[in-house]
């Protein structure tokens, strides 16, 4: 189902072993050229369902980021459900039911692109061979780390949390790598700086907020504005890019949404490579962004 998922999506897609089921996570929507059958983005089992959310038990039984509906009034809302939890709605006061499915985690895979189109291969959770192969593996891999070890400590020792490159408007900033699977900060820590503007700062220095990645949206998430955003370094020059619920989600597949410094504006995308102004339909005083 995923073989040919196409390279330029930038991200690649991720398959959750859980105890009940197996989920493929799309982070773009895509078409399947083999099958001629088109994919949201989104979770899929491997019979081709589409699953709104999927949430997978932590080691003390919750749940994190789980949506979750008023059996009354019908408000949603995403939020993290301690085990046996009878859950309140914000807005009335009734009854909230998860709406997410939800299992126990067995194993996370990250799914490569074809090298050649036979198939998908997928890193870290099949068996290790034996004999000379079973050691060869272990002496790669402890050279892969030190090395990696080498290069984190020269990166830390010389930038904090980032390194610095070319932002979009022109300023010299650090500015951490973070969107891909091999290399990000599991929390970026932010403080303040203007009304609705935020700064990255080291871990350990005084922050106002805090955004936590998860590797199931591919995304950091801010539970206090229900905001997803990642560092889209596709893109040249590299940009944050924020999903909004209740804004974005309008957009169906799209609705992505970026920051522009110099116009002082909101953008979001329409539709494939269209953006366009934020509506001014749209409430924009819980909105924030990194600078």
């Amino acid at each position: 189902m995923v073989s040919d998922y196409p390279r330029t999506s930038g991200r690649r897609p991720t398959r959750y072993v859980g105890r009940h089921g197996s989920y493929y996570y799309f982070p773009s929507a895509w078409t399947d050229a083999s099958s001629g059958v088109s994919y949201q983005s989104g979770y899929y089992d491997e019979y081709g369902n589409r699953y709104e959310n999927v949430s997978f038990a932590q080691e003390d039984g919750s749940y994190k980021n789980v949506v979750c509906e008023c059996e009354y009034c019908g408000t949603r809302k995403v939020m993290d459900v301690e085990a046996g939890a009878v859950l309140h709605c914000d807005a009335c006061g009734g009854t909230m039911k998860i709406v997410s499915t939800v299992d126990e985690l067995v194993r996370t895979e990250t799914l490569d692109y074809p090298d050649n189109g036979d198939g998908v291969s997928t890193a870290g959770s099949a068996p290790a061979r034996k004999g000379l192969t079973a050691l060869f593996i272990l002496i790669f891999v402890i050279a892969i780390a030190f090395i990696a070890g080498i290069f984190s400590f020269i990166r830390s020792a010389s930038h904090g949390m980032g390194v610095t490159q070319q932002s979009g408007y022109g300023n010299q900033e650090p500015i951490p790598i973070y969107s891909t699977a091999e290399s990000y900060d599991y929390t970026v820590y932010l403080t303040r700086t203007g009304d609705g503007v935020y700064s990255i700062v080291n871990q350990g220095d005084a922050y106002d907020k805090e955004v936590v990645w998860y590797d199931e949206y591919q995304s950091y998430y801010d539970a206090e504005t229900d905001c997803y955003l990642w560092y889209n370094e596709e893109l040249d020059p590299p940009v944050w890019q924020y999903w909004y619920e209740g804004i974005s989600s309008d957009y169906g597949d799209y609705g992505w949404m970026e920051y522009d410094e110099t116009e002082k504006q909101w953008y979001i995308e329409q539709n494939s490579g269209n953006w366009i102004p934020l509506p001014a339909s749209y409430d924009a005083s819980r909105l924030w962004h990194i600078e």
